[in-house]
Parts: C-alpha cells; sequence; structure tokens
C-alpha cells in the first residue's frame, strides 16, 4: 500500500547520532516533519515528528496539506491513545524531544 508522503518539514536541521550503519558520523534531519497518508473513504492519517533535543510546538494547517475540510474543521483521532481530539481546521501539539503524534 501507500507509505505516505512527506507533507512538511522544518527547514532548521538537527543532527542524529546513530542513525546511520554504515559510518558513526550520524546524519542530519529537519529538526520536524509531518509525513501525510492517504486511507480508504477519503481519510488521511498525519505522522507529526519532533526530531530535535527539546520540546517542539508542530503545528500543520490542514488547507497546507492539501487537506479539505469543512467549515467546521476536520475531525482529529489521536491514533495510539485511541481518543477523538475534536474539529480543527489547524492542528498543533506540543512534542516532547524525538517524540511523535500520530492523528
Amino acid at each position: 500500500g501507500d507509505a505516505g508522503v512527506l507533507a512538511m518539514q522544518s527547514s532548521t536541521q538537527v543532527h542524529m547520532l546513530n542513525c546511520s550503519w554504515f559510518n558513526d558520523d550520524g546524519c542530519d534531519h529537519p529538526a520536524w516533519m509531518i509525513w501525510k497518508k492517504a486511507l480508504p473513504n477519503d481519510r488521511v492519517a498525519l505522522l507529526l515528528m519532533n526530531n530535535a533535543e527539546s520540546v517542539a510546538n508542530i503545528s500543520v494547517k490542514f488547507a497546507d496539506v492539501n487537506i479539505k475540510c469543512p467549515a467546521n474543521g476536520c475531525a482529529v483521532r489521536d491514533i495510539h491513545a485511541h481518543r477523538d481530539l475534536g474539529r480543527f481546521i489547524r492542528f498543533s501539539v506540543d512534542l516532547a524531544a524525538h517524540d511523535s503524534a500520530f492523528v
């Protein structure tokens, strides 16, 4: 199936150790990334990732990643917690260092 696509990323890079199997130099990644995956029935999953060493607020306006929401917003569900979060036009979450949110 569809593995998803990188929808947005930070212009700031962070250096991560132990992310390369062919050298000990580590590698650079965007400080944050948002991945998008199409699901059946016109649904979409987003993975918001904080690659930084500190807490970061990751925010996505759904229209900016080509997700069309009704006027009252898109229904958002926390996949990990199995909990509906409400309806949003823009979704924001504070993520701990190296944490992620799957909605």
